[in-house]
């Protein structure tokens, strides 16, 4: 009995040390492997995220403020500016003043990773204050993208591509969309601003055109390029310019897409108008 019990214990000593060798080799395998592939990882393949913008306002009155800010260390932040060359860039170091209708296009570099994606956003100043002004917009706005009335246009506030949050956007799906504007008193008008959005994942696409009259008759309109691909969201003013002159009331028609294009998953159905904001440029 004695000679079993050794030889048993002898024999599970045996597979224990041949488990103990065999989790060692695995686990030395792993260990080189895992260096193997270290040595190989470079942080050149690793591409910084874009600084955060902070603004007070993309419209404003008589300046705007503007900040850049990166969490990375030892980061360095890009910006370019309206009127600036194409080789030109400017270290960020502190919060930029704008005030003028400005674009500035910004992104990070470092020396161990790849720069980020150049950022663009666009300021605009308002040179006309329609706050005073009647706005009537026909038909009425989609009951899922009211705004806050027709008032939402003329109100100074700036939608973003996050058309789902707040209140800045009029949503339609209509063939088209008049907006009239009554002034206070004859206002001087050489150009016309509509802001609008564009997301084809959500089903927003830009207008077709749009048309300014005043007294029953045209004074500007323009085409816009028939989408044919699918693009980023955006949020962007179109710029009618219109025959100079001092205005009581003007009428902007903006016309939508016949039906979604035929690239698109939604093709041949009606799309989605969204407009936020009429500014007047004297």
């Amino acid at each position: 009995m004695e000679k079993m019990v050794n030889s048993y214990l002898r024999s599970n000593s045996v597979k224990r040390k041949s488990f103990v060798l065999t989790v060692s080799i695995l686990l030395t395998v792993a260990f080189f492997s895992c260096k193997e592939k270290m040595a190989f990882t470079s942080t050149d393949d690793i591409q910084l995220s874009a600084p955060r913008v902070e603004v007070d306002s993309l419209i404003f009155q008589k300046e705007a403020l503007i900040s850049l800010v990166m969490e990375q260390d030892n980061t360095d932040i890009y910006y370019k500016m309206t009127g600036m060359g194409p080789e030109e860039k400017t270290t960020y170091e502190k919060p930029i003043v704008v005030d003028k209708t400005t674009k500035i296009q910004f992104w990070a570099e470092h020396e161990l990773y790849r720069p980020s994606d150049v950022q663009e956003i666009i300021l605009t100043k308002i040179n006309t204050d329609l706050s005073n002004t009647d706005v009537v917009v026909a038909p009425e706005p989609h009951i899922n993208y009211p705004g806050k009335g027709a008032a939402t246009l003329v109100n100074t506030a700036r939608g973003t591509v996050n058309f789902r949050k707040g209140h800045e956007w009029l949503g339609f799906q209509d063939k088209k969309v008049s907006v009239s504007l009554q002034f206070s008193k004859p206002t001087p008008v050489s150009k016309v601003l509509v802001g609008v959005l564009t997301d084809h994942n959500s089903w927003i696409f830009l207008p077709s055109s749009v048309l300014v009259e005043a007294h029953q008759t045209s004074i500007g309109n323009i085409e816009l390029p028939y989408p044919l691909k699918r693009k980023e969201p955006s949020a962007i003013f179109i710029e009618v310019e219109v025959e100079k002159g001092n205005y009581k009331n003007l009428i902007i028609n903006i016309l939508s897409l016949e039906s979604i294009p035929d690239w698109h998953e939604g093709k041949g159905t009606p799309p989605w108008l969204f407009v936020d904001e009429i500014l007047i440029e004297p």
